[in-house]
């Protein structure tokens, strides 16, 4: 349903945000790897 799909949309936001959020950490390593 839309909802779902709204949902699904604001996770992945969040997931980004996150991702920026976290990558000046040493974890950046992780995530550059796990994206690329």
């Amino acid at each position: 349903t839309s909802i779902d799909q709204g949902i699904a949309y604001v996770l992945m936001i969040v997931a980004l945000v996150l991702t920026y959020l976290i990558h000046p950490l040493d974890a950046s390593s992780f995530y550059s790897n796990f994206f690329s």
